[in-house]
């Protein structure tokens, strides 16, 4: 009974090899899905991700005022909640370039493409200038 039953599975299995053989299956990624993965890759690496990983580092520190998650002083240096926060900062600067360039296309929609300018390069500049305000923080101790 056993062996007609191990007969029957070898025997499915090579239908299904020969199968995937014949058809030669190859994965394919789209243009917008690599898109993706690069950018999220590049974010986790600006952001200092590797740090976080590698590292085990504080989310929050003592201060004098309280609790701050700026590691201060010493740029080498940065808590988990900094890699977060300027991880975020990067991401909301790329969606602001995408809605520059989505403006672009728009080329035939006045009113749209304006109001998707506006808005892309004051999420930009946001991004921008929080991200500098987090590094003078950083650097001035």
């Amino acid at each position: 009974m056993v062996q007609k039953i191990l007969w029957k599975i070898k025997l499915k299995t090579k239908d299904l090899v020969y199968a995937v053989k014949k058809r030669k299956v190859k994965p394919k990624l789209s243009i917008t899905t690599l898109f993706i993965i690069i950018l999220a890759f590049s974010v986790f690496i600006f952001s200092g991700g590797v740090f976080a990983a590698l590292e085990k580092p504080l989310a929050l520190l003592p201060s004098s005022t309280g609790w701050t998650f700026i590691y201060r002083g010493n740029i080498n240096v940065q808590t988990l909640s900094e890699s977060l926060v300027s991880g975020f900062l990067y991401l909301i600067g790329v969606a602001g370039l995408y809605l520059l360039y989505r403006s672009i296309k728009m080329a035939y929609r006045p009113r749209e493409a304006y109001i998707t300018l506006i808005i892309g390069f004051t999420i930009t500049i946001i991004s921008v200038y929080y991200l500098i305000a987090l590094m003078q923080q950083k650097i001035s101790g």
